[in-house]
């Protein structure tokens, strides 16, 4: 595992940061119809999980990935603080909104 000394620098991701959007139904998915569940939103994209995971075990990291301009990106930069993330050097683009990962399980959670 690498994990260099506190003083002698950082590791460099290059990845994607994305808020993940899940549904799940409480009960079994109807074709065609209303399916009462919950959404879970969180933040994700494999660069930031690796990064995040990275600081856990006290390395320090920046990661450079693309943002968009709005509440998405927000709450990304939230979490990148929150865990110790530097990810000034980061694209963010006025047009392109920040990337998104929506997904819909069955009852059980696959």
């Amino acid at each position: 595992m690498f994990n260099p000394d506190k003083n002698s620098g950082f590791i460099t991701i290059f990845g994607s940061a994305n808020i993940d959007i899940g549904g799940m139904p409480h009960y079994e998915l109807i074709e065609r119809d209303s399916n009462p569940g919950q959404i879970r939103i969180s933040p994700g994209g494999v660069g930031r999980n690796i990064a995040h995971n990275l600081c856990l075990l006290g390395n320090k990291v920046k990661l450079v990935t693309a943002l968009g301009h709005d509440t998405f990106a927000d709450r990304l930069r939230e979490n990148f603080n929150e865990a110790g993330i530097d990810a000034d050097e980061s694209l963010v683009s006025e047009q392109d909104p920040t990337s998104v990962y929506l997904y819909i399980t069955e009852e059980d959670g696959n």
